[in-house]
C-alpha cells in the first residue's frame, strides 16, 4: 500500500446500504404532490450526492415551479432530516465495507467526504461506532469537490496516491478535479449511471475495492 496515502469515501452507497432510505425519504416528503412525485424521485436518484438544500430549491424552482418561502424551506429539511436518521442508524454495511475500514485505517488516511449535512453526518458516524476510522468526516453545504481540493491542498495528498470511492456524479467530478483514483461503486443489478463515463475502476463492493488494492497498489 505504498502507493495509496488517502482514501476518500462517500458514505450512503459506499459505507452503509442506505441509497433506499433517501429515496424512500424524498418520496414521503413530496407525497402531496403526486402529479410530480415520480419526476421528483427520478431526479433524486439521478443526483446520488449533492446535498438535500440544492435538491430541494431545484425541485420547487424546476420540477413544481412554486415559490419556496424560507420557513417552509426549513420545515421540508428537518422534515427530511426526521425521516431519515433512525433509518441510516439501522442500515447493513456495504459489503466489505466494515472489512476495509478494520484492515486500512491504519495504514492510509481515510475521511468520509458525503453530501448530507456535516454536523448530521458526524452524529450517524459517531452513533455507529465509526469514528476512529477517519481522519476527518466532512458534508455539505461545501461540495465534495471543495473538500477534496482543501484536504489535498492541507495535507499535501498528491493525487495519484489518492482514491475517491463513490456512486455518484458528484463524487466522479470531485475525484475528476482532484486528480484522484476514481472507483465507482456500481451495486449488483444497480444502474451503470458512470456509462458514457472512463473510469479508473468499477466495483460492486468493497470487497472487490480490497483486491484491487492488494493486486495494484
Amino acid at each position: 500500500m505504498k502507493a495509496i496515502r488517502a482514501a476518500f469515501l462517500d458514505f450512503d452507497g459506499v459505507i452503509l446500504e442506505s441509497m433506499e432510505v433517501k429515496t424512500w425519504a424524498f418520496r414521503r416528503l413530496f407525497e402531496d404532490h403526486p402529479k410530480q412525485v415520480n419526476q421528483i424521485v427520478s431526479y433524486h436518484m439521478k443526483n446520488g450526492g449533492i446535498s438535500r438544500f440544492v435538491k430541494i430549491r431545484y425541485i420547487y424552482e424546476r420540477i413544481l415551479k412554486q415559490p419556496l418561502p424560507d420557513e417552509h424551506f426549513k420545515y421540508l429539511c428537518q422534515r427530511y432530516s426526521d425521516l431519515v436518521f433512525e433509518r441510516v442508524l439501522q442500515c447493513e454495511f456495504v459489503k466489505g465495507a466494515k472489512e476495509f475500514l478494520d484492515k486500512y485505517y491504519r495504514q492510509i488516511s481515510l475521511f468520509i467526504i458525503s453530501g448530507t449535512p456535516q454536523e448530521e453526518m458526524r452524529e450517524i458516524v459517531e452513533q455507529r461506532n465509526l469514528g476512529q476510522y477517519f481522519q476527518g468526516v466532512f458534508g455539505s453545504p461545501n461540495s465534495k469537490d471543495y473538500w477534496v481540493r482543501k484536504i489535498m491542498s492541507e495535507s499535501q495528498f498528491p493525487g495519484r496516491q489518492t482514491i475517491f470511492v463513490g456512486d455518484a456524479k458528484s463524487d466522479y467530478e470531485a475525484a475528476k478535479r482532484g486528480g484522484c483514483i476514481f472507483f465507482a461503486r456500481i451495486p449488483p443489478g444497480g444502474e451503470d449511471i458512470f456509462e458514457e463515463k472512463v473510469l479508473d475502476y468499477r466495483i460492486k463492493d468493497l470487497n472487490e475495492l480490497d483486491s484491487i488494492l492488494e493486486r495494484d497498489y
